[in-house]
């Protein structure tokens, strides 16, 4: 264990200590400024009408709860990989391998959906172009724009230009990218400014459609829980979550400590003012017969002719040289801003790899550091290729937002675990930044992230599962035999059943009945709760039953490895239990919408709440965290001297591994 750790000091100290707090702050904000603020607030307006307003509300409030607490435990002790990194430190090797594996998933799979949007406002040029590059498939029985083989083509060209950036190191992507988000910044706030010379008061007193859900009003057309449905469905949290690009390149910060916490913060409180003020205008801005929609529909808006460039239609819709310039321009942030994002996500999925590599728990190659350009070369590399494998198979930008939200939400909650852990266990660190009454505000991290889970609907809550329990199988391949002392053979076996199991579950949960596009429906008969209960039995005797026999099998001195980790699945379940009974849940099976809005959401407020004290208490003194510590938080790199560090920062100087 401690030349792991030592190791792992000795790869630390080889990345270059190179970023400004203005390139954390570009790099958040370039992370947040994405295909999100393009696409989200035509979405947010379809599924919740004006009250998309208070969407973007809400979500920038849960996310800055979210930011708060990493931003303490970040600037503690600033790493690269960061939020893979911390959980292994607070909860040992379960709880860091499985928020590990789904946090890189969230992230592997943001540039090619950036690239995906990239190509689509290419697409969008003229008719040629639109027919060479796109075609319309279908997913789950829903329509769904998708690449062409010479759209897949010239998709991965353009990751591999991301791959470059990157691969120049981190002064050339910090700087670059710095300068881009100056330009994706001044666009959007351009954007809401001219789209207010169209507004409209009007489009804010259309009365609810016919058939609307009870409760609904003219600034809640489909309903108040259409609000909360929206933050995780329709973009918001998605839009959100650049924020974290800060931490994740922390290690490479000239001034970590003092820096992050500014870079985190500052730029969710800017993507909210600008997130808020764009809804706004969007709204007001409608032009009801230009995208072909009956006024007060805010649903159709989804298949209207406005659907794929949202706000340049908006723009172009008025009369002027000024509108028909700027819609140009539009159309040429549509290219930039996103690959802006998917550059920046490509590096921070390389820094996940880096992360789980260098705590042990991938193969050590991963976490090489190039001698030239300091960068963790092969991670990047296996990045580019597993984001390239996601182009085919992708949908639309609309269709996987949703997934994309709830499995970070998913991650995010252990920010708010690791607080009063490391407050516990590392109370001596220099803290930069401190949450004041960390109880509180970190409990309000970690309920903030779970109500994005729970809100983003049963659904999406199931293959957001599955997908994240497959870590299950990959630990007992990897990690259980390498880590935790056990059987190579047993290991295995287990790994056999828990991804048959995973099929199982995946072939026989929320299912698209008969072919049909009918969101949150199982593919059993609704006259009968048998399967149901079948259903909801075996995934709870996996999910909390296999860290269980894990538990049971590892030798005395790794058990504390998994029990710490045992409020995850009991969590999980509980949550997704729930959702079946209430307005997120399978509408029109049996005890569907048993608890209506908002009785269900105070419970799952509730249910985290007490998760939150589990998680925290399950935390112990791992051996890395005692590491961390004896460092005094910081690693020196080879490139850095004493006077560069903050004033009064220990410096850990690696033994030879």
């Amino acid at each position: 264990m401690a030349s792991a750790i030592a190791a792992s000091a000795a790869a630390d100290r080889k990345l270059r200590r190179a970023l400004s707090v203005y390139d954390l702050l570009g790099l958040s904000l370039g992370g947040i400024i994405g295909s999100g603020w393009l696409l989200g607030v035509n979405k947010a307006v379809f599924v919740a009408g004006p009250s998309a307003i208070m969407s973007w509300v809400v979500g920038g409030i849960l996310v800055l709860f979210v930011a708060l607490a990493w931003a303490e435990v970040s600037a503690m002790a600033p790493r690269s990989g960061a939020i893979v990194r911390y959980p292994f430190w607070s909860h040992g090797s379960y709880t860091g391998f499985t928020f590990g594996w789904a946090y890189f998933l969230t992230a592997v799979s943001v540039p090619p959906i950036e690239v995906e949007a990239v190509l689509f406002g290419i697409a969008s040029v003229n008719s040629s172009f639109t027919s060479a590059l796109t075609t319309t498939g279908t997913f789950l029985g829903s329509p769904v724009e998708e690449l062409t083989p010479l759209g897949i083509v010239f998709a991965a060209l353009l990751m591999v230009v991301f791959f470059f950036l990157n691969y120049g190191g981190i002064r050339l992507l910090g700087k670059t990218n710095t300068y881009v988000t100056v330009w994706k910044l001044i666009i959007p706030v351009v954007t809401f400014i001219t789209l207010f010379t169209l507004f409209r008061t009007s489009n804010f007193n259309f009365p609810p459609l016919t058939g609307a859900p009870s409760g609904s009003s003219n600034f809640f057309p489909l309903g108040i829980s259409a609000a909360f449905y929206a933050i995780p469905t329709s973009g918001v949290f998605f839009a959100y979550l650049g924020f974290r690009q800060g931490l994740e390149f922390g290690g490479e910060a000239k001034r970590p400590q003092r820096d992050i916490p500014i870079a985190t913060i500052g730029a969710v409180l800017i993507a909210v003012v600008v997130y808020v003020l764009l809804q706004v205008a969007y709204i007001g801005s409608i032009n009801w017969a230009n995208a072909g929609v009956a006024p007060g529909n805010w649903a159709a808006l989804a298949t209207s002719t406005w659907a794929t460039l949202p706000l340049k239609y908006a723009v172009a819709a008025g009369s002027g040289a000024w509108f028909a310039f700027f819609a140009a321009v539009l159309l040429f942030d549509s290219w930039l801003s996103p690959s802006g994002t998917g550059w920046v996500y490509l590096g921070t999925s390389t820094r996940t790899l880096y992360g789980l590599s260098i705590e042990g728990y991938f193969p050590r190659g991963l976490h090489a550091v190039h001698e030239r350009f300091r960068i963790p070369w092969i991670s990047l590399l296996v990045s580019l290729i597993i984001g390239m494998a996601f182009l085919a198979p992708l949908p639309s930008w609309y269709v996987l937002v949703g997934f994309i939200s709830s499995t970070s939400a998913l991650t995010y909650v252990t920010g708010g675990a690791i607080v009063p852990a490391f407050r516990k266990f590392a109370g001596g660190l220099a803290r930069p930044f401190r949450l004041p009454a960390p109880w509180i505000f970190s409990g309000l991290s970690f309920v903030a992230s779970a109500l994005v889970l729970f809100w983003s609907g049963f659904t999406i809550m199931t293959w957001v599962l599955i997908t994240v329990y497959i870590a299950i199988g990959l630990y007992l391949v990897y990690a259980a035999p390498f880590k935790m002392g056990m059987s190579r053979g047993a290991t295995l076996a287990l790994a056999l059943i828990s991804f048959v199991i995973l099929g199982i579950l995946a072939y026989f949960g929320p299912m698209y009945a008969n072919g049909e596009a009918t969101p949150n429906t199982f593919l059993w008969s609704a006259t009968s709760s048998g399967p149901d209960i079948a259903y909801f039995v075996l995934f709870g005797a996996f999910t909390i039953g296999m860290p269980l026999i894990l538990y049971a099998m590892v030798k005395p001195e790794f058990k504390r490895h998994i029990s710490a980790g045992f409020w995850v699945p009991v969590w999980t379940f509980a949550f997704y239990l729930l959702s079946y009974f209430t307005e997120f849940g399978p509408t029109g099976y049996p005890g569907a919408v048993a608890l209506a809005f908002p009785d269900g959401t105070v419970i799952a407020i509730f249910v985290a709440a007490i998760f939150f004290v589990w998680a925290a208490l399950s935390a112990f003194e791992t051996d890395e965290l005692k590491a961390v510590v004896a460092m005094g938080g910081i690693v020196k790199a080879e490139d850095e001297e004493e006077k560069d560090l903050a004033p009064g920062t220990e410096v850990f100087e690696a033994p030879p591994a």
